[in-house]
């Protein structure tokens, strides 16, 4: 809340882990903590409630939370496809920067779209 005005408001936009599965995944690790995104975790909505109570401060819900996974899916499948669509352009782009994409950092990426379409589904 330092980062807001006094009476200030956020808007949270979140991929949320359901509450009963929270503790156990905040103790493991999985495929996409550990190759991309190393030390990000999601979060659950209980959870979010949980830290507003302690911090004191409120929590209005605009709506009711909902779900965007088939829709996410979707977008996930479309990245997929644009993505081998342009291998050979982000391979020269990336390389570029001196990093280098080489075959098995685009098959890691493929599988990331693969694997996480699927989890949306």
């Amino acid at each position: 809340d330092e980062c807001l005005e006094l009476g200030g408001r956020v808007a949270i936009q979140a991929i949320c882990v359901p509450d009963e599965r929270y503790a156990s995944y905040i103790r493991g690790s999985d495929f996409v903590r550990e190759r991309f995104f190393p030390g990000s975790s999601l979060v659950s909505l209980g959870e979010i409630r949980r830290v507003c109570q302690r911090e004191h401060v409120s929590l209005e819900e605009a709506a009711p939370p909902f779900s965007v996974g088939r829709s996410y899916a979707k977008t996930l499948h479309e990245w997929r496809r644009r993505f081998s669509e342009h291998e050979k352009s982000i391979r020269a782009e990336v390389s570029t920067l001196g990093v280098g994409f080489d075959a098995k950092l685009l098959r890691r990426w493929h599988y990331y779209f693969a694997y996480c379409e699927v989890g949306f589904e």
